[in-house]
């Protein structure tokens, strides 16, 4: 006999996925009271979503799952001794490649402030639209832009405010500039952003002696575009014209002086044979 228990089942097993699905998507997190303590006090008009990136501290191990299907595989690896940042897929073939900027000072961050870029495998938990953030400087002012279009927040599990941002000092890119963030030039991180970025990617920062992996396609960031390529050659048959031309003007160079040695030879001959023939018509005499 049907019992209907069944039924029961199927009316609870929307509310358990749920339940799982909730459950699984609960995020590890805390606020770090000092940095929320120095950006309220020096940056009062800080943007809401600013303050929500900078100071809140999220374990990277915490992230939903079911955001992972866009591209699980492709992240990001971050090297400290190359200064560049690269997407890699699944298969270790670099997608994308640019320099970077990171923490003024070397070594694995130890403490709030301490001018350090973190080392370690992290999450990216929040991609936020940065243009209107304030920037407190050293020297104190207030700046607009430093953080470029995009922020790329990520999980670090002890630490708030570290992300992958644009910049409005495209200079700094190559150095260690930072106060802890890893930045790129804006037109990277609106190609990061619109290509690859993604809630829950994978993000990997070297150490600091820590040797780039034999990823795929390496160097494709320095291989010349189509352009370049046919300036060096135009560049190359001007130089090559340019060297025969003088090879020609040396040749002309080198033919008049024989030509003025052979005249000058000549004309020392025939005043040599006049003064021989000058000198037996007195002797006849």
């Amino acid at each position: 006999m049907f019992t209907g228990k069944p039924i029961h089942i199927i009316y609870c097993l929307p509310i358990l996925l749920v339940s799982v699905f909730f459950g699984c998507s609960q995020k590890k997190t805390h606020i770090d009271e000092e940095a929320l303590q120095e950006l309220t006090d020096s940056l009062p008009e800080a943007p809401e979503d600013q303050v929500k990136a900078l100071t809140e501290v999220e374990d990277p191990d915490s992230v939903d799952p079911a955001v992972l299907g866009r591209a699980e595989g492709t992240y990001i690896y971050i090297s400290k001794p190359k200064m560049r940042l690269y997407v890699v897929n699944r298969k270790d073939s670099v997608l994308f490649s640019c320099g970077i900027a990171c923490g003024a000072k070397k070594g694995n961050k130890e403490e709030h402030g301490d001018y350090r870029t973190p080392e370690g495998r992290f999450r990216v938990v929040g991609i936020y639209e940065s243009t209107d953030w304030i920037h407190k400087t050293r020297d104190g002012r207030k700046v607009k832009g430093c953080y470029g279009p995009y922020f790329l927040s990520l999980a670090t599990g002890k630490f708030a405010g570290i992300g992958i941002h644009g910049t409005n000092a495209p200079r700094s890119i190559g150095r260690r500039a930072s106060e802890g963030c890893i930045r790129v030039n804006t037109n990277h991180i609106i190609y990061l952003k619109k290509n690859y970025a993604y809630c829950g990617m994978r993000v990997i920062i070297s150490g600091e002696t820590e040797r780039l992996p034999e990823f795929i396609g390496l160097g494709a960031e320095d291989r010349l575009t189509p352009a370049q390529i046919a300036r060096l050659i135009a560049d190359s048959i001007a130089r090559v014209a340019e060297a025969d031309s003088l090879r020609r003007l040396d040749s002309l160079a080198a033919v008049k002086v024989a030509e003025e040695k052979v005249a000058t030879a000549d004309s020392l001959a025939a005043t040599r044979i006049a003064a021989d023939s000058l000198s037996a018509t007195r002797e006849e005499e």
